[in-house]
């Protein structure tokens, strides 16, 4: 690594004076600085240098820039997105969005997409769930243009999440509630169905509205003639009731009876709590689930 680490340095060095030969002119001295640079960057991001493996790329990315080659400008900030993911996501976000901008202007919307996604992932993993949402959005919309429906729907149901997550329940049903009807006629996502339902119900009991939540119950039986015979129709249909009974006992037996054969996840736990709350402040209770 060490030996890698010097050649990597030297060729930075090299790279900064060719751009700097005074007598040179036109953009050859810029295409050979650039693939200077991108060596440096692979020897560095080999030695995990990853934030100087960045610096590398994006130095790259300006020289492709000066010698006009939008594409390898594009791949080369791109690049430097990617190496300073485990080191710095909040930027890497920034350079992958940057550079799907371009990606769009040229029609790569598959490739636009998954950089989008990754930007959101990221932007999830550093907290800040409001620019998460908005690049998995667009990232759904990409996907969408190129007929990519399961992808497009992976990104959507995550909106869905970080949605429910932030208390927007109404955004998180209409998420739901879409992906489900869409997916009915097809062989391959119908049975994902009523898993979108039930966390489509799971959101409307969440914040507390029985009447609601009753309604929406009603409708995704109509809308899945097969949901009212799934346990997940079967736990919606008691915690309901234990809700509009305020009977926290029978709540929590029904989603304890459930758990025992299909575990439930932190994000449905955290909805059913929610749920549950209604019950304690009514009853002046503070038992958990």
């Amino acid at each position: 690594m060490a030996d890698e680490n010097r050649e990597a340095k030297a060729l930075m060095e090299q790279a900064k004076k060719t751009t700097e030969k005074f007598f040179s002119f036109g953009k050859g001295k810029y295409e050979q600085a650039a693939e200077m640079y991108t060596r440096a960057g692979n020897l560095y991001k080999a030695s995990k240098q990853f934030q100087k493996a960045s610096e590398a790329f994006l130095a790259a990315a300006d020289c492709h820039r000066i010698a006009g080659d939008a594409f390898e400008q594009t791949n080369m900030t791109i690049q430097a997105g990617a190496v300073l993911k485990k080191v710095d996501p909040k930027r890497a976000a920034q350079l992958l969005m940057e550079g799907t901008k371009s990606l769009v202007a040229d029609g790569h919307f598959s490739a636009a997409a998954k950089h989008q996604q990754d930007a959101g992932e990221m932007f999830e993993a550093e907290g800040d769930a409001e620019t998460a949402m908005d690049c998995l959005k667009t990232a759904a919309e990409y996907y969408e243009m190129e007929n990519s429906t399961s992808r497009a729907n992976t990104c959507r149901l995550k909106v869905a999440q970080l949605a429910a997550n932030a208390g927007k329940y109404d955004e998180a049903v209409e998420i739901y509630e879409n992906v489900a009807r869409a997916s009915m006629d097809n062989n391959l996502l119908k049975f994902s169905v009523r898993n979108y339902l039930f966390n489509a119900f799971l959101c409307v009991l969440a914040k507390q509205d029985t009447v609601g939540a009753s309604r929406a119950l009603d409708k995704y039986k109509d809308m899945d003639p097969t949901f009212p015979v799934q346990r997940e129709c079967k736990l919606c249909e008691a915690v309901l009731e234990a809700c509009e009974n305020l009977d926290v006992d029978a709540f929590t037996s029904a989603v304890a009876s459930f758990d025992s054969m299909t575990p439930l996840d932190a994000f449905r736990t955290h909805l059913l709590l929610q749920a549950k709350k209604m019950i304690e402040d009514a009853s002046g209770g503070a038992q958990l689930l």
